[in-house]
């Protein structure tokens, strides 16, 4: 009898990419296991299967997968275009190219492409006495040597009252609050930057996206696709390691809110998040082309992604955002008045 049952039994071979908390991937007993996001909504959606399980395939690709010259494909892509695998356990972006290859499954969610940089770096209070001045507001003050003395005394009295004023006003504001300096928040800033060769900018290497903007030839994207095709260096294997670089260096990281909301760091504190994004992808589970369960996978995923589950399981494994409303007070320092410091010195 228990023989029979296992002949009943149909595994499911499943492979994925190491990609914190989305998907974990540890070694227990010399055994592969799996733990995550995706992992934990796809269990959910395998345990809806009659006699269905699940055998993870070793080794573990490291690559989502990308088009080889040879036109040949890595990563999980590949394992499922040659059925070494039915199916990969974390969400992809869905591409022509990889239509071409694999099917996808009913997208679970969708995320947007942005761009995130290190928060900008306050300015010196030092320069606080020179900072309201520009070009601009002394070109306007120009001498007219055709008045009387009387008009002109009157009217220098009255504008030197107001630039006292208004400098006064304005250089007390610089003091007490800080300026920060300026970034890049939007895709045309950041191409502006990238071109002055002010910023750099990377991406997830080996990515579906990292292609797409290689492969650009036109419009602003094409000038970051140029940077990031030159520059090889600038783009990281891993989200954390191009994150690190990115809090280090005045660098754009281009990667996917999704893989944003589960960064542990609090990117409202440490990062600028872009005001425009590239464009939005589905994520999909990519299968084989004749897996045998795809249309009940289908039908249960939309089922469960309409019931809140995968959004559900995203909340419980994300880390707690705290909020950072709270104002904060800090004593006052040296530098804090500096600048007035050397104002006084100069009057005397």
């Amino acid at each position: 009898m228990e023989n029979a049952l296992s002949r009943d039994v149909y595994k499911i071979k499943i492979t994925g990419v190491p990609l914190p908390p989305l998907l974990k991937i540890k070694k227990i007993n010399n055994s592969v296991v799996f733990d995550g996001i995706d992992f934990k909504f796809l269990s959910v959606v395998i345990q809806n299967l009659k006699n269905v399980q699940y055998e993870i395939i070793e080794p573990v690709e490291k690559v989502f997968g990308v088009k080889l010259d040879n036109g040949s494909w890595n990563g999980v892509i590949g394992k499922i275009q040659r059925k070494e695998a039915d199916l990969g356990v974390i969400a992809l972006y869905v591409t022509y190219d990889r239509f071409q290859v694999v099917k996808f499954t009913v997208p679970v969610t969708a995320t947007r492409i942005l761009f995130v940089l290190s928060g900008p770096k306050k300015l010196s209070k030092i320069q606080a006495i020179i900072r309201p001045f520009s070009f601009e507001v002394r070109s306007e003050i120009n001498q007219d040597s055709s008045s009387s003395l009387r008009i002109i005394i009157g009217i220098w009295l009255m504008v030197t009252t107001v630039l006292i004023s208004a400098y006064s006003g304005v250089l007390f504001s610089y003091m007490t609050y800080p300026a920060y300096e300026q970034v890049p928040r939007t895709i045309e800033e950041l191409s502006n930057a990238v071109k002055n060769r002010k910023y750099s900018c990377g991406t997830l290497s080996l990515s579906a996206f990292e292609r797409m903007m290689k492969d650009a030839t036109i419009g602003m994207v094409s000038i970051l696709g140029d940077y990031v095709r030159n520059n090889p260096d600038k783009s990281f294997s891993t989200v954390n390691e191009g994150i690190q670089y990115t809090l280090q260096h005045k660098h754009a990281y281009i990667i996917s809110d999704s893989i944003i909301n589960t960064l542990t760091i609090k990117p409202e504190e440490h990062l600028i998040i872009s005001e425009d994004s590239f464009l939005t992808y589905s994520l999909v589970y990519p299968i084989n082309k004749n897996f045998k369960f795809e249309k009940e996978f289908n039908k249960i995923i939309r089922r469960l992604v309409d019931g809140g589950v995968y959004e559900k399981v995203k909340e419980s494994d994300l880390p707690q955002k705290r909020s950072s409303n709270r104002e904060t007070y800090l004593p006052l320092s040296v530098e804090d008045i500096c600048s007035a410091l050397i104002l006084l010195l100069c009057g005397y």
